[in-house]
């Protein structure tokens, strides 16, 4: 992903905080080696299965070049339109496990680069792991002026590029061809989430049924969150541990938008044993994770996920998310009169105005939501350094890591294998141009 590098270089170093310790992951042997895949007849299930959906979206994949021109086509703006619209979004590695550790993930800009002004940051950095790709996926888009789009999708598996790569482009599709009326309206837009991931799901059951790509063992998070310009709010939905931050005031408060969705969790437990799954503790239990009752697979440490077919369908892992939507808080002495603006370089920002953080575990493994924030409000002090905190936070969640003392460096380099991609997201008042 070509970001600038950070000139960034505060030396404060974090130590792990109790949330991340509570998050830490085991790595154990794949959850689905082939043995596993083959012992599990996953085309005849989806055959089985295809006839009882009633949630298909029929829309083809995305990878055609027919589909990417047209795509491409949505964000192209007539003269005098009001507005823009422009996306900013991963792709996945041409070189795939080529690439060098934490370097950036490819990107695909559609309708024009905000400035560095804008108030967006961005990175996507590969972990250690060299025989895997960078696996997480990211989406930033604006809609004519009148809704921005965050998303970050980390996949997991074999597969799990493909999977994120997947959804992320999916979402895109979906959110383009919804009236954006019905997007700015609360209960409309919350239906239309809950919604859309199920129907994802299904096109990924269909996928892989017909070898476009294989979601059987693999799978991937997906953490969306959708400002709304006109009535400043912003909506989060989300499957998985991708987390999403929202922090606001001097202080600053800060709010967790999302809640990860731990398979130790009563409700999400209650679910998994009750459709065929177990949850099992690992490393003291303090990290757990979802097998099929009787089996050594999937081995998933999430409750919901897109993808994960069998965990889906044995083990009671759902792409269902939930949802929660927040009000901008504003000092009223820095709101605009002249209303919210995301498309102009011209925007206004001042320590003490809202940010957004959204970000894959490779981030929250390691750093608090807490820490997070503070060590973005270190690099803030104007709109033009957004960036500079989102490669700062990638850059500490990394070395954070590597620099934990009480774990040898076998498991610190299987613990570092992940992506690190956060977006940091500044939610000042615009200035007209």
């Amino acid at each position: 992903m070509g970001c600038s590098p950070s000139t960034a270089s505060p030396s404060s170093r974090v130590s792990p905080s109790p949330d991340a310790l509570h998050r830490r992951k085991l790595s154990i042997t794949h959850p689905c080696e082939e043995g596993h895949r083959r012992s599990f007849n996953i085309r005849s299930l989806l055959s089985r299965s295809s006839s009882s959906s009633s949630r298909r979206l029929q829309v083809s994949g995305v990878d055609d070049v027919a589909e990417a021109d047209a795509l491409s086509r949505a964000f192209e703006v007539e003269e005098g339109v009001k507005g823009r619209r422009w996306s900013i979004a991963s792709t996945t590695d041409s070189d795939l496990h080529h690439r060098e550790a934490y370097k950036d993930k490819d990107t695909r800009v559609l309708g024009g680069l905000p400035g560095r002004n804008s108030g967006i940051g961005y990175a996507c950095k590969k972990g250690l792991k060299p025989e895997s790709p960078n696996q997480d996926s990211f989406l930033i888009m604006n809609v004519d002026d009148d809704f921005t789009v965050y998303g970050v999708f980390d996949g997991h598996g074999l597969h799990g590029h493909n999977v994120s790569n997947f959804v992320k482009e999916q979402l895109v599709k979906l959110i383009l061809e919804h009236p954006k009326e019905s997007i700015q309206e609360g209960a409309q837009l919350d239906k239309a989430l809950r919604t859309w991931f199920p129907a994802i799901q299904d096109k990924l059951e269909l996928a892989t049924k017909s070898g476009e790509l294989d979601a059987s063992c693999s799978g991937s998070t997906s953490t969306l969150c959708v400002h709304c310009h006109g009535t400043d709010t912003i909506t989060a939905a989300w499957v998985g541990d991708s987390r999403a931050v929202l922090a606001y005031g001097s202080s600053p408060t800060v709010v967790e938008m999302t809640t990860d969705h731990r398979p130790e969790r009563p409700q999400e437990r209650a679910r998994i044993e009750k459709t065929g799954g177990r949850v099992v503790g690992y490393d003291g239990h303090c990290c757990y994770r979802v097998y099929v009752r009787g089996h050594s697979y999937p081995g998933l440490n999430m409750s919901r996920a897109m993808g994960d077919l069998i965990a889906y369908y044995r083990a009671g892992v759902i792409p269902t998310p939930d949802t929660r939507r927040k009000q901008v808080v504003r000092d009223p002495e820095r709101s605009s009169p002249s209303g919210l603006s995301y498309v102009s370089n011209n925007f206004s920002w001042h320590p003490g105005d809202p940010f957004l953080l959204v970000c894959s575990d490779g981030v929250w493994e390691f750093i608090s939501s807490d820490e997070a924030v503070s060590l973005v409000s270190m690099i803030l002090t104007s709109s033009s350094q957004a960036q500079e905190a989102a490669e700062f936070l990638a850059k500490k969640a990394f070395e954070s890591c590597l620099l934990m003392p009480s774990v040898n460096d076998a498991k610190k380099k299987l613990m570092a294998s992940q992506g690190f991609t956060p977006q940091v997201v500044l939610i000042g008042p615009g200035l007209d141009p």
